[in-house]
C-alpha cells in the first residue's frame, strides 16, 4: 500500500534522517558470513568477550577490525553474562532469613517495570511478567504511560485478577498552603525567606492512602476508620499465604486479614508513630493519636522532652480537624492530656526502648 506522505514526513514520524532512505545498503554476504561465525564462537565459548573472539576470528584468517567487531558486537547483542555472586542469608544469624527459590513451572511469577527512551527523548515503559522457575516472559506491556488500569488489564489477560490481591499505596501529600506551610513533615512557614522551618506531624503529613482490592473477599466500596500502619502489610501477607514468621521472629504489625473479611475483632485503639529530622532543622517528635486526640511530644537529641509546654501539641480532632488550635497545658484537658501522656509513655518505654520524666 502506498501513502500519499512525503518522504520527509515519514523521516520525521518514524525519527530517521532522510538520508538513509537514499541509497539502500548493498548486500554484504562476506559480513553476513562472518557474522554468523562470530555468533558460533560466542556460543562455543560463552564466558569470553570480543577480545578473544576476535583473536580466534584472525587465526581462522577472517579479516575483521577492532571498530567493526565491537560494532558487530553490539548490534547483535553479545554480551558476556555476569558472575552470579552467592547471595547471603537476609538479617543476623539468629533472626536469617533464607531466599527460596522456585521448583517448577508457575509457582512464583515476577513482575516488574522497566523505563527507556526512545530515539525523541520521550519515556517508554514496559510491564514484565516472568516465570522465575523457567525464565520464560509471560507478558510484556509497552506504553508511553502505565496506570493502574493497565496493569490490571495484563493481569486479566493472564487469569490472574480473580486470585490477586492489589495494595495500592502511596506517599503522603504536600501542604500547599494548608496551615500556612509548604512540604511535608519538614515544611516551612509559607512566605519565608530564609525559611523558617515548622516540624511537624499534622494528618497531612502523616496519613497515606491505602486501598486494597481482593475478588470475592473485600466487598467494592467497603471502608474502614481502623488504624492501620504499612507494618501490618507483611503479618497480612503470611497471614494469607500461610507462611510462618519463626520461632525468633518477631514482626511489629498485625495482621489485618479480619478487616478485609468484614469480620468483627479486637483492634488498637490508637496509632503512635515518631518523626526524626535532621535535616534543614533539628526535630525529634513521638506522636500519639486516637480517633478524637492527637499527643505530639517533641524531645531533643539525647531523648528527653523539651522545656516549656509551648512546643508539645495536644489537638482535639473532633472539634478542630484542620488542628489550628494547640490545647496542651490547657485546663480544661488536663485530665485527657495525663491519660495521652501515660499511654504514649508506655508505648516509647516498649517499642523504643528508653523513658522519660
Amino acid at each position: 500500500m502506498v501513502m500519499d506522505v512525503s518522504e520527509r514526513r515519514v523521516c520525521r514520524v518514524a525519527g530517521q534522517h532522510r538520508s538513509t532512505q537514499r541509497r539502500p545498503a548493498p548486500p554484504n554476504p562476506y559480513r553476513d558470513r562472518l557474522v554468523g561465525r562470530m555468533r558460533e564462537l560466542a556460543v562455543a565459548n560463552p564466558r569470553r568477550g570480543r577480545r578473544y573472539i576476535i583473536d580466534l576470528l584472525r587465526k581462522g584468517r577472517w579479516s575483521v577490525g577492532a571498530r567493526l567487531m565491537k560494532r558487530l558486537w553490539r548490534r547483535e547483542g553479545l554480551l558476556v553474562p555476569g558472575k552470579r555472586m552467592k547471595r547471603r542469608r537476609i538479617g543476623t544469624g539468629e533472626n536469617g532469613i533464607v531466599r527460596r527459590r522456585a521448583t517448577r513451572r508457575n509457582e512464583v511469577w515476577g513482575m516488574d517495570f522497566v523505563q527507556d527512551w526512545t530515539a525523541d527523548g520521550r519515556p517508554l515503559r514496559m510491564l514484565v511478567v516472568l516465570d522465575e522457575y523457567t525464565r520464560e516472559c509471560l507478558a510484556i506491556e509497552v506504553r508511553r504511560r502505565l496506570r493502574g488500569k493497565d496493569v490490571v488489564a495484563v493481569l486479566d489477560e493472564l487469569n490472574l485478577t480473580q486470585n490477586t490481591i492489589f495494595i495500592f499505596m502511596a506517599d503522603n501529600g504536600m501542604n500547599l498552603g494548608q496551615l500556612a506551610l509548604i512540604g511535608k513533615g519538614n515544611a516551612s512557614i509559607l512566605g519565608t525567606k530564609p525559611p523558617i522551618h515548622r516540624p511537624n506531624m499534622f494528618d497531612r503529613s502523616v496519613i497515606v492512602p491505602f486501598i486494597v482490592r481482593w475478588p470475592g473477599v473485600v466487598k467494592a466500596g467497603t471502608t474502614s476508620d481502623a488504624f492501620v500502619s504499612t507494618i501490618d502489610i507483611l503479618p497480612t501477607l503470611m497471614a494469607v499465604t500461610g507462611a510462618s514468621a519463626g520461632q525468633n521472629l518477631t514482626l511489629d504489625g498485625r495482621s489485618i486479614l479480619p478487616l478485609l473479611k468484614g469480620e468483627t475483632a479486637a483492634w488498637r485503639n490508637a496509632y503512635s508513630d515518631t518523626y526524626d529530622m535532621i535535616y534543614l532543622d533539628e526535630s525529634h517528635m513521638r506522636m500519639l493519636r486516637t480517633d478524637r486526640w492527637k499527643l505530639v511530644f517533641h524531645f531533643d537529641a539525647d531523648g528527653r522532652p523539651q522545656a516549656g509546654v509551648k512546643r508539645h501539641e495536644l489537638f482535639d480532632l473532633k472539634n478542630d480537624p484542620e488542628e489550628l488550635t494547640n490545647l496542651y497545658g490547657k485546663q480544661s484537658v488536663a485530665e485527657t492530656q495525663q491519660q495521652l501522656e501515660a499511654q504514649l509513655r508506655a508505648w516509647i518505654r516498649k517499642e523504643l526502648l528508653h523513658d522519660f520524666q
